[in-house]
């Protein structure tokens, strides 16, 4: 009995062990095909990083390019032989197959593009003849989210050029932080100016492109110090009504015309240019005179 157990764990032991002497041989033998044809110099690869992270970027936009800078630091070329990507992340640069002769490197852009809301996450698989490492995965990752425009939630944004498509915004940051929700009436107001009047026009949808990317450089941190003081938060609401009044006066005119857009949009830029800086200014300037007229009687 003891004999039959011994003979088993025998055979059990020596499979092992010629398994392993078999690896190791198979990779003494690359080794040894790369001392042939380089006189002891291998390739060796090198990755910049291990991971990209594209953060939220805006369903059917592009995220900014991420750079992965692929060397050699080896002695022998590095023959990069196929770069795979996941769905939603797009890469530029030199197709594969492609050689990285010793100390050279190349460069390659990844790009996050979702077509679809939620986050997402994958691996860029980077195949090669590295003996240690003939198989690379750099770990991507971001989050589509919703597009805005104005800052306000949206269901449609259409382009002069383009179908309208369904797009989702990230909300309205200072509006709603505000007035406390985005069903507020000041809210909707606007909402509905965007979807019924500046988003008709070539040149209001312009508008909007380049308002946002104003709009969103500075309205989280105004919405953060809403939050956190209610004083603040009714300042801004004494500001902002005023603007809110004014935009309110395209909603009961008729504009049928690029021309009527940018008539009616200039107006209402010099209207709240008037309320907010030159009339200050003249406020200001009358109330020196007067200070400066009781002093001159009292003198």
């Amino acid at each position: 009995m003891y004999k039959i157990v011994f003979f088993f764990v025998f055979v059990l032991v020596s499979g092992i062990t010629l398994y392993i002497n078999g690896n190791e041989l198979e990779q003494q033998n690359k080794i040894s095909l790369y001392d042939t044809m380089y006189d002891g110099k291998i390739p060796v690869i090198s990755i910049s990083t291990i991971s990209l992270s594209f953060g939220d970027v805006a369903v059917s936009e592009k995220s900014v390019p991420q750079t992965i800078i692929i060397s050699n630091v080896g002695k022998a070329p590095l023959q990069i032989s196929s770069i795979k990507v996941p769905t939603e992340f797009l890469i530029s640069g030199t197709n594969p197959p492609i050689s990285i002769f010793p100390n050279q490197s190349i460069h390659y852009q990844v790009t996050f593009a979702p077509v679809k809301l939620g986050e997402k996450s994958g691996k860029i698989i980077i195949s090669s003849n590295d003996l240690t490492y003939p198989t690379i995965a750099i770990d991507v990752s971001g989050n589509s989210v919703e597009k805005t425009v104005l800052g306000i939630p949206s269901t449609t944004i259409p382009t002069p050029t383009q179908s309208t498509e369904s797009t989702p915004s990230r909300g309205c940051l200072i509006a709603t932080a505000t007035f406390g929700s985005e069903l507020a009436p000041q809210v909707q107001q606007l909402r509905e100016l965007r979807d019924n009047t500046l988003l008709k026009t070539s040149s209001g949808s312009t508008f909007m492109t380049g308002f946002n990317t104003f709009y969103y450089s500075f309205s989280p941190a105004v919405a953060d110090w809403e939050k956190q003081n209610p004083a603040f938060r009714e300042i801004v609401k004494v500001t902002i009504t005023p603007l809110i009044s004014t935009l309110s006066i395209l909603n009961y005119v008729d504009i049928n015309s690029e021309t009527e857009m940018l008539g009616y949009g200039i107006g209402i830029i010099l209207l709240n240019i008037g309320m907010y800086f030159v009339a200050p200014v003249i406020v200001i300037m009358r109330l020196k005179s007067m200070k400066s007229g009781d002093f001159k009687c009292q003198w």
